[in-house]
C-alpha cells in the first residue's frame, strides 16, 4: 500500500508542476499584452468557467455534444472491431482494407465536415465527421492489440486443437483489452474535440460549439476561453478514467 500512495505522489506533482507552469506562461502572455478581448487573464477565464458551471444552460448543451461524441465512438466501434477481428483472421482482407484505413486518416477534418454538411445537416455532419475521425484510430488499436496475443501460447492451443471461439475469449481478448480501452478513452476525447470544431462551424445551437460561436460574436473572449478549458478538461477527464480502467485489465489479465 505504502508504495502505490508514494507512486501516486510522484505521478500527481509533476502534473500539479505542469499545470502551474502553463498557468505561469499564461499569466506572462497575458501581462505582456495587457489587453483582455485578445487574452484575458486565467482568474478571469477561471471565473467563467464556475459561473458556467453553476449554470443549467451549460449542462444540457454539454449532455448534448457529449452524446454527440459518444454516439460518434460508439458507431466507431461497432464498424471498426468487426472489421479489425476479419483483417487480423484474413490478410487479404487487412491488405484491401488498408488504403481505405489510410485515406480516413488522412482526411482533413473540416474538408470532410463541409462535404458532410450537404447530405446531414448541422447535427448528424458533427457526428459523421467525428465517425471518420475515430474509426481509423480504433480499427489499428484493435488490430495492433490483437497481434500482441502470446504467440507460444497460440501455438499451444494450435497443437491441442483448443476451439476457435476458445482461443478468443481466453487469448485475444486478454491480449486486446488493456490496449483498446486506453485507445477508446482517447477516441472518446478526439471524438468530443472533433464534435465541438463541427457545431462551431455548422452553428449548432444546444450545445457547446453553439455556446462558443455565441461567445465569439459577442466578443467574449473569457467565456470562449472557458468553453475550451473546460472541454479540454473533460477530454482529459476521459482519457484519465479509461486509462485507469486499461491499468486495471492489464494487472488482470496480462
Amino acid at each position: 500500500m505504502k508504495k502505490t500512495k508514494i507512486g501516486v505522489k510522484k505521478g500527481f506533482l509533476p502534473t500539479v508542476l505542469g499545470l502551474l507552469w502553463l498557468l505561469g506562461v499564461w499569466a506572462v502572455f497575458y501581462l505582456f499584452i495587457g489587453n483582455e478581448y485578445l487574452l484575458p487573464s486565467p482568474w478571469a477565464c477561471l471565473c467563467e468557467a464556475a459561473k458556467l458551471l453553476l449554470s443549467g444552460g451549460f449542462y444540457s448543451a454539454f449532455l448534448t455534444t457529449l452524446g454527440r461524441a459518444g454516439l460518434a465512438a460508439l458507431i466507431s466501434a461497432s464498424i471498426a472491431f468487426p472489421l479489425a477481428g476479419a483483417a487480423f483472421a484474413w490478410e487479404w482482407l487487412a491488405r484491401f482494407l488498408s488504403p481505405l484505413i489510410a485515406v480516413l486518416r488522412s482526411l482533413p477534418t473540416l474538408a470532410v465536415l463541409l462535404l458532410l454538411l450537404v447530405f446531414f445537416g448541422g447535427n448528424g455532419g458533427a457526428i459523421c465527421v467525428a465517425v471518420t475521425a475515430a474509426l481509423p484510430m480504433l480499427y489499428t488499436a484493435f488490430f495492433t492489440s490483437l497481434s500482441g496475443a502470446d504467440k507460444q501460447v497460440l501455438e499451444m492451443c494450435k497443437a491441442y486443437r483448443v476451439p476457435v471461439w476458445k482461443r478468443v475469449i481466453g487469448v485475444y481478448l486478454p491480449a486486446a483489452l488493456p490496449k483498446l480501452t486506453n485507445e477508446c478513452g482517447a477516441a472518446l476525447s478526439f471524438a468530443l474535440k472533433v464534435t465541438v470544431s463541427a457545431e462551431i462551424l455548422t452553428t449548432v445551437f444546444q450545445s457547446v460549439g453553439g455556446l462558443m460561436q455565441e461567445a465569439r460574436l459577442a466578443a467574449q473572449t473569457a467565456t470562449l476561453m472557458a468553453l475550451t478549458l473546460l472541454v479540454c478538461g473533460v477530454g482529459l477527464l476521459l482519457e484519465w478514467v479509461f486509462s485507469a480502467w486499461a491499468r486495471r485489465l492489464e494487472r488482470r489479465f496480462l
